[in-house]
């Protein structure tokens, strides 16, 4: 009766478990791409200020920026 009562205890923490873990997770993932995005405004606009990247518009050096940044996060991610 013991062995069956720390069964269903250790499958009941393990359920717990990966969910905590999997919304962890997610938040960290999140926080990660958020604060990414945000670096990759700022040097985007510094990029085009500087003129490194004059015959590209802002916002299309911006998206190709976030879209490696997903694309990376993604990859390392992903299970």
């Amino acid at each position: 009766m013991t062995a069956l009562a720390l069964n269903y205890s250790q499958s009941l923490f393990n359920g717990i478990w990966s969910v905590l873990k999997k919304t962890l997770q997610g938040i960290m993932i999140g926080y990660m791409t958020a604060r990414q995005t945000q670096a990759n405004h700022y040097v985007a606009q510094k990029l085009i200020d500087y003129g490194e990247y004059r015959q590209e518009d802002f916002y299309v050096l911006l998206a190709d920026l976030n879209r490696k940044t997903i694309q990376d996060i993604h990859e390392k991610f992903d299970d």
